[in-house]
């Protein structure tokens, strides 16, 4: 009966296994048929797109920058001591509530792109390493700082923000460009469709996803893959990074200005302060890294393009470098004083991102700030030990404790006096730079009130003036707006002294604006 039963089950797993590799090998072929499919599809778009990159561009002149903008700021105000005590009184707020879009998922390639047998190589750049310069043969191109192409595992290293990254690349895909005629661009767009770089584009999608890089990180790693590899500022490097964002799901246009300069252009779901753009299709495309003005303007379109978004909606997980300590102390409360470090490679990639507002209402545009994350750097030295004051007390002495730490541990000054002009902070940058005015106290203030204490915050607009509101569980009385069915108690990091509920004096609330953060 045993030596029956272990038969039976040798002839059972057998006839399993016939049926799983005979099945195995069906679902390989279908994939393989598929991966051929979309390749021969690929090819075919790319193709098409070559011919009508062909044909000759339309010149155009770009439309001048739009300037970020200019308001008389209101300087902070101390409260009164008599005041500070005295009973808050219930008052509705009537303002224009302002919608912010949800976050969309990022841009995909037309059809699937191979996914890499093994994770792209990242890691943090070593403390001291001196940079090797790329030694290539290619006519007319400039050099680039970054790790030469490891020919073994045909991977091409460079840095980006604190990273060493790397690619399939190899010497044998360097390529040059005689001019930026439409023909030459067609011809090398056909040849950066050769199923060899398309281990390249799967590795910086690959990359995308890993480091959770917003579509603007995104557009710089390939910048600066493309300067490293084929020779910072060439047309070859412009043309490899256009490929890659245009390949990647990104809409983008080609631009020359006469046969010398080659140019990208990028359509953004925003309207981005202080850069040169084009309308193409009732649609901007900004001129990226250039300040030419009267360009030939490529205006053939992608199969299923889609325009970038400014949204931050995650930690960009570059490397890491801690600034110096910073110390920071309520002026009422010493127990909430706290040191802070925050990461110096996110502070330089915010110092590059470009401003913008959606639908032509500047709420969105600080909204985009507040909505970004604190970095892990930030978070972990300062929320625990912000958590422990916090602890125990209710949503009102927590909101307030938070209120008067941003009013009296940040140093005010004007954006005009620092900066020459208007300059918003992601919270970040509050607590790395020594000033900070209205719209950097109350990003900052909101951020924490969502992260620390769980509570809803709004971002309220007033002319010159930008002040915060806090949507509670529990009752609260004071100034308040509604947004929906939610009450928002005003707060306001600014009104030195002022308590949760109270109003900055002499604001105008009837051209006041909300919007309700992420």
């Amino acid at each position: 009966m045993l030596l029956a039963m272990i038969v039976t089950t040798t002839d059972a797993q057998s006839t399993f296994d016939k049926f799983r590799d005979k099945h195995q090998d069906k679902f390989e072929t279908f994939v393989s048929k598929q991966k051929r499919k979309f390749e021969k599809f690929r090819k075919k778009v790319n193709r098409e797109y070559a011919k009508f990159v062909e044909k000759t561009w339309p010149k155009r002149t770009a439309q001048p920058a739009t300037p970020r903008p200019v308001y008389e700021e209101i300087r902070p105000v101390v409260a009164p001591e008599e005041d500070r005590e005295a009973p808050v009184k219930e008052k509705s707020i009537k303002v224009e509530v302002v919608e912010m879009p949800e976050p969309e998922p990022q841009p995909q390639p037309i059809e699937p792109i191979e996914e890499p047998t093994e994770e792209p190589d990242v890691t943090e750049v070593p403390k001291v390493e001196p940079a090797t310069p790329i030694v290539s043969d290619t006519p007319n191109m400039k050099s680039a700082t970054a790790k030469p192409s490891n020919t073994a595992n045909k991977h091409f290293r460079f840095r980006f923000y604190g990273l060493n990254l790397g690619v399939r690349l190899d010497n044998s895909q360097r390529f040059h460009m005689r001019n930026v005629g439409e023909k030459q661009v067609a011809k090398t767009w056909m040849q950066l469709s050769d199923d060899s770089y398309d281990a390249v584009l799967a590795d910086c999608l690959k990359i995308r996803s890993r480091l959770n890089l917003c579509d603007w990180a995104y557009l710089k790693m390939l910048h600066q893959l493309s300067d490293s590899f084929l020779g910072e500022g060439t047309n070859e490097s412009t043309m490899l990074m256009a490929y890659l964002f245009c390949q990647s799901g990104y809409k983008i246009r080609l631009a020359h200005d006469g046969g010398k300069t080659l140019v990208m252009l990028f359509a953004s779901q925003y309207h981005i302060y202080d850069m040169l753009y084009f309308d193409i299709d009732n649609e901007k495309y900004y001129i990226y890294n250039s300040d030419l003005t009267r360009l030939s303007v490529c205006e053939a379109a992608y199969p299923r393009e889609e325009a970038l978004s400014l949204l931050v909606n995650s930690e960009q997980r570059i490397g890491v470098t801690p600034t110096a300590e910073r110390t920071l102390k309520s002026v009422r409360n010493q127990a909430m004083t706290f040191n802070v470090q925050t990461n110096k490679q996110l502070i330089d990639f915010y110092s590059t991102y470009p401003s913008s507002m959606y639908d032509n209402d500047m709420m969105t545009r600080w909204a985009m700030y507040a909505n970004t994350p604190l970095s892990a750097t930030a978070n972990q030295m300062l929320y625990p030990k912000m958590r422990a004051q916090l602890e125990g007390k209710t949503e009102l002495a927590k909101v307030q404790m938070l209120l008067e730490w941003v009013q009296t541990s940040l140093v005010y000054e004007l954006d005009g006096n620092v900066w020459g002009g208007d300059r918003a902070f992601f919270a970040e940058e509050t607590l790395y730079y020594p000033y900070a005015d209205c719209e950097d106290r109350s990003i900052l203030f909101t951020r924490m009130v969502r992260d620390l204490i769980g509570l809803d915050a709004a971002l309220i607009y007033y002319p010159g003036h930008i002040a915060a509101a806090v949507s509670f569980n529990e009752q609260v009385v004071g100034d308040y707006i509604t947004i929906g069915r939610q009450k928002f108690v005003i707060c306001d990091p600014t009104y030195i002294g002022g308590a949760v509920g109270r109003t900055m004096p002499n604001m105008n609330n009837l051209t006041a604006k909300a919007i309700k953060l992420l």
